[in-house]
Formats: structure tokens, C-alpha cells, sequence
């Protein structure tokens, strides 16, 4: 039950543990002197742009609050600029008043400098060839915009060139050294989903010319580290967590910062690896965007963060009592801490008296005091419900009544349910939607009525539900005239064009982009068509989430637990293959970077062949056994290994593989390589299953696995919950858990993005 942290923390020195605010946590050591500073800059509302956003004052909050509760920040070292404090002028003053500060810091000392921008990125057209800072290939600077910024661009902005000579100033000579996150996009685009895009669109076409533009291509000092919200053809989504906002990167930061204990282990490149892998173990991120790293020292992505040696501490968390209630109390740790609703702690009246190894099944582990269940969960701050266990069933517990506070310790983390949450609108215009509509709306087409409240059959758990507010959702169905499209609401960074060749001229352009279309025209045939694609993107997400959730990240951070069974996966670059396509030779695929940026991600363009190795990681035991899946960007499954030649034929390909054995998948694949089909392009996924005993989990592509099994391991029963909506009996009787992470199977997911050949598209040079 307890992780492989807990473990190493078991052994901890007598702490000093303080009691903070509600974003609070638990500090044991004090930060280095080394002097700190921080430019936190919000930009939701603007004064002459209709393009608002809504989380960035969120951002901001959580970042200060992250720094000076996690790192050690005084209120004196942050600066923060929201709105209408945010003008250019007024960016730009507070840039050369942090370089001044950073100028009279005595000699010896180097200081830690964090710019954090939340709002829109944009471009303006690049200085002419033979300028200084003529820098770009493409003709276009990125720009952050400002509070006064005007809509086709101008003075105000605060250019790219602006930005390298600021850090320039800071670091030149090993003065600071810093980092600089930018929660925003500057190119790219999207399908238009729920959530808001943090680019603001200019009309922008460079002058042509027949000279080659003289650029000189500008490099970060050392020191310096760049963590961008996404890539150059990507764009930045809004993300909504619960009832409040934040910028995607931002909120996915602030989680992994507040909720990583050995901060001192952390450094930048794996900060970006844990935040990757939270967007792939969320069931509400979809097709997230990539974080960048830029850099001038390679050596910096491996420095710590902000400087945090000395920080490191347990994960345990403060608990206090509510006035007049002994059954509830408040723990000051929240969502921005991922504390989730369903999450299991145990209750002890110190942390000297904390067992931080859990032993499964006791009623008790160490001298606790008692259990709570995370009830709500808010950013900061989690209200919980005591219990205790009594015959391997939960029940309540009231506190004593001298009760004051305590400390929590996580036994059983809940990753959350698999509902698919989705939202109906119609479409206004290009850029507006109506409100959400009810189901008892009259305007409501009966196809979309229908296929919504009739989606969940009898005997399933009720893996959909229908949002008719402007709270949080998952998917968006939007609706425009005959048509309708499905559009994911978070974390859209390239969605394919898939309307049907013989459609184009009759299908609004308000769909374009999204899945679909649907003709609400077809009556019964749309509603299964409808159903259909919601129960097939229910399953993919999820079984990626799933996957993600039981791998350890290449990070070496935990994400849900260390898999039990030790399977890795290899994405190969085929460079010799037999008559039959069996791989001869091949090499690991590496990560399309570039000395400037560092994006660690795997790219695949079109005609590219590839392969996979299955590797059995364990040193010796028993033998595991295998199923590979693929997942494209338009939610489709399909079978890698055991082959199926058909539906209904028997699988083909041994499973099997002793401990220290691998496998190269018999046969090759080509990216998009069906000549009758659209090139499909965005993200993909390889999912590797393994587990104890022979599994027949490639049946997943054949849209659904048998109703009726006479045994199911403990993972087939999970993805019988979680991708083909069968419950579980007894829902809501949960029993204590017995061991949080189930030794019989394991994954890992390995992710790639499909993008056109390079002549198609231009590359910035951050990318």
C-alpha cells in the first residue's frame, strides 16, 4: 500500500513542521540564502481585445502561494501584475526594476529569479532583414500580450527580443540563474472546444520576397531555463477544475510542486516529465498539449528546482478541527495538491508518531487516531469525514471533543470515476456558443435527446452524464443547424479535419475540426452513430489513463504507484526488414529536439516505419504475458499484438515472455500508410498490458469484451469498469482497500505525435 517514498521516508529526522495557510505545506528544512525573486504576471481581461480569459488571476494566486509555501518566498520577493496593472509599460518597468534588484545582490551570492506570464500569446511581424533582432525564418515574432495591447498588434507587446535581452541582463556572467514559465501560445491552432485558448489571433502575412531573410537566431544565457505551455503547431487551453479556471500548465505545475515531497530530486526536465504524465493519467486532459524546455546550458535542466535543496519533506498533511462538528474536519491540502474526493487518509496526532509503511488490512497502522475520506476537495484546501474500520467496512467516527488538528498520511489515493461528462450547445457564430442546453429544452433536436439520455443501458454503470451548466465537462457536442460535432473541452492541441470529402460545402464551419460530422437529419441511425462515437472515446481515454496511471513516468517520479509487473515498451525505427515484414534492424525512435529546445517528445511523420519491443523488465520469477494496443487521435483501437486477423478468429502471436526476454512485434508499421483513407494526424498512443496469467485483453479493438466470464483478474474486472461500462455490484458499499497497488498486472503507455512532413508546415526556432 505504501510507496517506495513512503519507504524512504520512514526514517526521517525529527521534524519542524509548520501549519500554513490554506495552500500550505509542510516544510523541514529552510531554503538556501541564496536571494530569491519573482515577476508573476496575469493578463484575463483586456481593454480594447474581446479575447478573454478566465483563469489567469488563478494562476497567479497558485503560483504565489506554491512559492512561498513550497520555496521559501517572502511576500517582499514577489512581485505580482494582474489586468489592468499588467500594461506594457508597466511589464516592462517591473522587468528593469527585478534587473536592478538582481544588480545590487553582493557578489558570491547568485540569486534565483521565476517569471511566470498567464495570458494570451500572439505574434507581430519580425524586424526587416538586416536588423539586430531580425530572428525568425517565418517573418514573425511571438509576443506576450499586455493589458492595453491592441488587436492587430503594436508597441505594447512585449516581443521575443525583449524577452531574450531581459534574461540576458539577468544572467549574463553567471549573475542569477532563472526560470521563466509562459502559460500561453504563440502559434498554432485548434479545433474551438469548451475551455478558452490562450492565443490571440492577428491576421499576419510577412511582405514577400525572393531574398533569403539574414536572420540571426538568438540563444539563451546559461542559467536560464524556458518551460513553455506547448510547441509551435500547438495551442494553450484553459482548464477547468471544478468551478475555477486555470491556464493547463500552470495548474498541472503548481499539483506537482506542491505535491512532490523530495523537491531536491526535482529537476526541470523532470518537472516537465511528471507534468506530461499527469496530463496522460487525467481522464479529462485530452490530447494535451507538449511542454517545451528551452535552454542555453544543458546542464541547467538537471539543476533543482528554484533552488530547492533543503526543501524535501513527507507527504503529510495538516489537519484541523471544525467548530461544532466531530465528524468532518478540514485538511490544508486540496486539488492543487492532488488530493482527490474518495481518497482514504490515516489520522495521527504527530509526525513522530506517523507509520508511514502501511500494513494491509490492519485496522490500524502505527498509533493513528483514526481514518478520513476526502469528502470535497477545493485548490488549497479538503473537507474530509472521520471513520474507522469495522469488519472490513467503513464506519463513522466521532472525534473527541478536545480535538484540535492532526496529520494525514494517504493510504488509498482515488484516481476518479470514468464518467464521460459532456455538454450541449449550439453554435452562435465562428466564436460564440449558446448556454448549455437542458434535455428538456424545446429547441433541442430528439436524435440528440435520445442519444444521450438512452446511452447508458441497463446492466451498466453510468459512465455518461449530460452537464446543463457551465460547470466542468469533458466533451462538448456542439450543434449547427442539421449537423453536429463532438469536440474534447480541455487540452485540444491538434485535432484531425474529418469531415467526409462529399460534405464539405454542407457542413458549417463551426465544426470543422471536430468528430464528426453527425447528420441529425437520419433519426435513428444518428443516435447510434452518436452513441457509438461517445462510447468509443469513453473507452480510449480511459484506457490510456489507466495505463498512464499504473506506469512510473520516465521521471522517476511516482504516478500512482510503481507498476508491479516491470514491462517497458519500445516505439523502433525500422531500418531493415525480410519479405515477410519482420524487422531484421532497428533502433530505439528518439525524441525530435533540437540543440535550442527541448521538447523530448517522439515525432512521426507520414510514410514513416516503425515497430515495437515488448521487454520484460524483471529479473527473474515468473513469466508475464502481454497485449499491445494502439490508440489514435480520433479515439480508435487497435490490436498490435497478438495479431487478430480477424473479429472472432483466434489471436495470433505468443503472449508470453520470461523475466529478462523481450520481443520485436512480428511485422512493421507504415504512419498512415491507407492510400484511401485522410491522413490522420495528432496524438497516438502504444498501451502495453501484462499480466500474471494468459489474457485475451486484444478484444478491446473488437469494441467490447464478453459480458459473461466465469473468473476475471483484478485488471480485467478494472477495465471491464473503466472501458466497457460494466459495474462493479455493491458500488456503493466500498470495502477497505486492501492493497493500493495490485501486484497481478502492470502497464505503460508510450505517446507520439503524427505530424505532415516538414515542406508542409514551418517550425519557429523555439521548437
Amino acid at each position: 500500500m505504501a510507496s517506495a517514498l513512503w519507504n524512504r521516508l520512514q526514517f526521517a529526522l525529527p521534524l519542524i513542521l509548520l501549519l500554513l495557510s490554506p495552500f500550505g505545506s509542510l516544510a523541514i528544512a529552510e531554503p538556501s540564502n541564496r536571494p530569491r525573486f519573482a515577476l508573476l504576471i496575469g493578463v484575463g481581461q483586456y481593454e480594447h481585445l474581446r479575447e478573454t480569459l478566465d483563469g489567469c488571476e488563478n494562476d497567479v494566486r497558485a503560483m504565489q502561494q506554491m512559492l512561498q509555501n513550497r520555496f521559501g518566498f517572502a511576500d517582499s520577493d514577489i512581485v505580482t501584475l494582474l489586468d489592468a496593472e499588467a500594461s506594457g509599460a508597466a511589464i516592462r518597468k517591473e522587468m528593469a526594476r527585478l534587473q536592478e534588484r538582481v544588480s545590487k545582490v553582493d557578489s558570491g551570492q547568485t540569486p534565483v529569479v521565476v517569471f511566470h506570464f498567464s495570458g494570451h500569446g500572439s505574434q507581430v511581424l519580425d524586424q526587416p532583414s538586416g536588423d539586430p533582432d531580425c530572428d525568425e525564418e517565418d517573418g514573425l515574432d511571438e509576443t506576450l500580450v499586455p493589458y492595453d495591447a491592441i488587436q492587430q498588434g503594436g508597441d505594447q507587446d512585449i516581443r521575443d527580443d525583449e524577452i531574450y535581452r531581459f534574461v540576458d541582463n539577468i544572467c549574463r556572467d553567471g549573475r542569477a540563474k532563472m526560470w521563466m514559465v509562459l502559460d500561453c501560445c504563440h502559434s498554432g491552432t485548434g479545433a474551438r472546444g469548451v475551455t478558452k485558448v490562450r492565443k490571440l489571433q492577428r491576421d499576419l502575412r510577412p511582405e514577400p520576397t525572393t531574398k533569403k531573410r539574414r536572420v540571426q537566431a538568438k540563444r539563451l544565457p546559461a542559467g536560464a531555463v524556458f518551460l513553455s505551455a506547448c510547441r509551435s503547431m500547438e495551442v494553450e487551453p484553459e482548464y477547468h477544475d471544478g468551478d475555477k479556471p486555470y491556464g493547463l500548465l500552470t495548474r498541472f505545475l503548481v499539483e506537482v510542486l506542491n505535491q512532490e515531497s523530495a523537491v531536491s530530486n526535482l529537476s526541470y526536465d523532470l518537472l516537465r516529465e511528471a507534468i506530461v504524465a499527469r496530463y496522460r493519467s487525467s481522464g479529462s486532459v485530452a490530447q494535451a498539449p507538449t511542454p517545451t524546455l528551452e535552454y542555453g546550458d544543458p546542464n541547467s535542466l538537471k539543476e533543482t528546482i528554484i533552488d530547492g535543496v533543503g526543501l524535501d519533506r513527507p507527504s503529510i498533511w495538516p489537519v484541523q478541527s471544525i467548530p461544532g462538528d466531530r465528524e468532518q474536519v478540514l485538511m490544508t491540502a486540496g486539488m492543487l495538491h492532488g488530493v482527490t474526493a474518495g481518497s482514504l487518509f490515516e489520522l495521527y496526532e504527530s509526525p513522530d508518531s506517523a507509520q508511514w509503511d502501511a500494513t494491509p488490512n490492519a485496522s490500524s497502522n502505527g498509533d493513528s487516531i483514526g481514518w478520513i475520506e476526502v469528502e470535497t476537495a477545493e485548490g488549497g484546501s479538503a473537507t474530509c469525514r472521520a471513520f474507522q474500520w469495522q469488519d472490513q467496512q467503513k464506519t463513522p467516527l466521532r472525534l473527541p471533543t478536545d480535538f484540535r488538528k492532526a496529520f494525514a498520511i494517504e493510504r488509498h489515493h482515488e484516481h476518479g470515476d470514468a464518467i464521460l461528462k459532456v455538454r450541449v450547445v449550439r453554435s452562435l457564430d465562428a466564436s460564440q456558443d449558446s448556454r448549455p442546453l437542458t434535455s428538456d429544452d424545446a429547441d433541442l433536436p430528439e436524435v440528440v435527446r435520445t442519444s444521450l439520455l438512452s446511452a447508458v443501458r441497463g446492466q451498466e454503470s453510468p459512465w455518461l452524464k449530460w452537464v446543463g451548466d457551465e460547470s466542468a465537462c469533458d466533451y462538448l457536442l456542439r450543434i449547427d443547424g442539421d449537423y453536429a460535432a463532438i469536440f474534447p473541452a480541455t487540452g485540444v492541441s491538434h485535432v484531425p479535419d474529418v469531415v467526409t470529402k462529399d460534405r464539405d460545402d454542407e457542413v458549417p464551419k463551426s465544426l470543422i475540426g471536430g468528430w464528426g460530422p453527425f447528420d441529425l437529419r437520419r433519426g435513428s441511425e444518428t443516435v447510434t452513430q452518436l452513441q457509438d462515437a461517445l462510447r468509443r472515446i469513453t473507452r480510449a481515454r480511459n484506457l490510456i489513463a489507466l495505463a498512464s496511471r499504473q506506469e512510473t513516468s520516465t521521471s522517476g517520479l511516482p504516478q500512482g504507484g510503481q507498476s508491479p509487473v516491470d514491462v517497458a515498451l519500445e516505439l523502433l525505427t525500422v531500418e531493415e526488414a525480410d519479405a515477410d515484414y519482420n524487422i531484421t534492424k532497428s533502433s530505439v525512435w528518439e525524441p525530435e529536439t533540437s540543440d535550442i529546445a527541448h521538447s523530448a517528445k517522439l515525432v512521426m511523420h507520414d510514410g514513416d516505419e516503425y515497430g515495437f519491443r515488448i521487454i520484460n523488465k524483471e529479473a527473474a520469477g515468473k513469466p508475464i504475458y502481454v497485449t499491445v494496443l494502439h490508440v489514435d487521435s480520433n479515439m480508435g483501437i487497435d490490436q498490435i499484438h497478438p495479431w487478430q486477423p480477424e473479429a472472432g478468429a483466434a489471436a495470433e502471436g505468443e503472449q508470453k515472455l520470461e523475466p529478462g526476454e523481450s520481443l520485436v512485434v512480428p511485422g512493421y508499421f507504415v504512419c498512415n500508410g491507407e492510400e484511401d483513407e485522410k491522413p490522420i494526424y495528432g496524438s497516438r498512443w502504444a498501451i502495453v498490458l501484462a499480466t500474471r496469467t494468459p489474457n485475451q485483453f486484444h478484444l478491446l479493438a473488437q469494441g467490447g469484451l464478453p459480458v459473461t466470464r466465469n473468473s476475471a483478474s483484478p485488471l480485467e474486472t478494472l477495465l471491464l469498469e473503466q472501458t466497457e461500462f460494466k459495474t462493479r455490484g455493491g458500488f456503493g458499499r466500498r470495502r477497505r482497500p486492501k492493497n493500493q497497488y495490485d501486484d497481478s498486472w502492470g502497464a505503460t503507455a508510450v505517446p507520439w505525435q503524427v505530424v505532415p512532413q516538414p515542406q508542409q508546415f514551418t517550425i519557429g526556432p523555439a521548437e
